[in-house]
């Protein structure tokens, strides 16, 4: 059971023990019941709050990852810009000497 929850059922309880209560101690529960559900709502802000943390250090972890350089050899262009055809040896655009 999360924190969240246990403290929503002790604000019941609260609550509940409110309802045969005595007059005096009956305003003290409503209080405890009261602080309970408040403690509820702030740890399910937090929980939001680490939720929403965790993602965005996920994300700069990822955006952190070097990627590899492409294999330049492979974008080489013959002169007249186009890619040799598929299966074709590249031809070495260098003028021989």
């Amino acid at each position: 059971m999360n924190d969240a929850r246990r403290y929503r059922l002790n604000a019941a309880e609260c609550l509940s023990a409110a309802q045969t209560c005595t007059p005096p101690y009956r305003g003290l529960a409503l209080d405890m019941a009261t602080s309970w559900l408040a403690l509820a709502h702030q740890t399910e802000a937090e929980d939001e709050l680490i939720t929403i943390w965790n993602k965005a250090d996920a994300a700069a972890f990822a955006a952190a990852i070097p990627r590899r350089a492409p294999n330049m050899s492979s974008m080489t262009l013959i002169y007249d810009g186009s890619p040799p055809p598929i299966g074709q040896p590249r031809r070495d655009p260098s003028p021989q000497v």
